[in-house]
């Protein structure tokens, strides 16, 4: 089977978003995230936009990095990622609205 690049869910985005928010908050780039997280710059630049996958139990390690230790951040997060790569409900319906309103 080919490999196939995982598709940004909105689940995917928003974890990614926060996490980037995150990272920016540190005042880390993302070469020294990587560095410190031990995960490599370009997988977390993909995990930033949505593009990669990132296991709930690297997630509380990279928030640790980043100094977040509020424990229902982190939690929230890690259900994130567990459920990141799930379509929403509405993407069976995504032929319903006219195209306009598709984006």
């Amino acid at each position: 089977m080919p490999n196939v690049r995982a598709k940004p869910t909105l689940r995917r985005r928003r974890l990614g978003s926060a996490l980037k928010s995150f990272r920016v908050k540190a005042g880390f780039t993302v070469e020294a995230a990587a560095a410190v997280s031990r995960i490599d710059s370009g997988k977390l630049s993909r995990i930033e936009n949505g593009k990669a996958h990132i296991w709930p139990k690297e997630v509380a390690p990279l928030l640790a990095v980043y100094g977040v230790t509020d424990s229902n951040t982190v939690t929230a997060l890690e259900t994130l990622s567990r459920d990141a790569g799930k379509t929403g409900w509405w993407a069976n319906y995504g032929d319903v609205p006219g195209t306009s309103y598709q984006d």
